[in-house]
């Protein structure tokens, strides 16, 4: 049997252990954040000296309301996920399949409200841009699933891969980017597809990660989905 002077040295090393370990999150989030903020930067240096004001303007009516919606409807899910995954540990299975199903329905409904909407407040754009605009609206269900799906890895304690899928879509960005304008084929609508499109395979990786990971179940779903809305909508 293990003693007292045996066990409290035990805890102590345990509670090092855990510090050491938020520790270390805390600065790999801050370094990604720090690496995400210069990646931006340098992403807005190539557009504005190749596009100019009137390219990214396009470029941006292409885009930002596809990334707008996909933001505006998360209704506090990834909030909500992170702490049921907390609080009831047991049903992770559960509550994921019913974050993916209702992060997918949100985000069709996103949509959905900007391909009706979008040629009343592009109505100063030509109606290529228009066109574009309601397209990439159909990347909205992703955008929002990966907000879920980084929630899913922070709650499962793998900031790791939260924060390297944090870096890697705007480090692929970048390269893009950089590559379209070496080449001079850096128009508006191909700096919208590189903002977007690097996030088809991501979701993707995701997904099958996290699939394997917690072994989707859908009996319970209702009450899942319950929890996650309650506290998502209060949050």
């Amino acid at each position: 049997m293990q003693g007292p002077n045996t066990v409290a040295p035990l805890l102590e090393t345990m509670m090092k252990s855990k510090s050491r370990s938020s520790a270390a999150a805390i600065l790999q989030t801050l370094g990604a954040r720090v690496f995400i903020l210069a990646n931006n930067v340098a992403t807005g240096m190539i557009t504005a000296r190749f596009l100019g004001a009137e390219g990214r303007g396009e470029q941006a009516a292409m885009i930002v309301w596809a990334i707008f919606f996909a933001n505006l409807m998360t209704f506090g899910l990834p909030s909500a996920l992170i702490y049921q995954f907390k609080r009831h540990p047991e049903d992770r299975s559960v509550l994921f399949s019913a974050a993916l199903l209702s992060g997918g329905g949100l985000g069709i409904v996103a949509t959905a409200i900007g391909i009706v909407l979008m040629p009343a407040w592009l109505s100063n754009y030509s109606p290529e841009v228009i066109f574009y605009a309601r397209l990439f609206m159909l990347l909205a269900p992703i955008g929002l699933l990966q907000q879920v799906f980084a929630a899913a890895f922070e709650a499962s304690g793998d900031f790791v891969a939260a924060n390297q899928l944090r870096c890697l879509m705007p480090m692929v960005t970048l390269l893009a980017l950089g590559s379209l304008a070496i080449t001079g084929k850096l128009t508006p609508l191909t700096s919208a597809m590189a903002y977007t499109l690097n996030s088809v395979p991501v979701f993707v990786w995701m997904l099958r990660r996290l699939w394997r990971r917690f072994h989707p179940r859908w009996r319970g779903l209702r009450q899942a989905q319950q929890r996650l809305l309650t506290y998502g909508l209060r949050a």
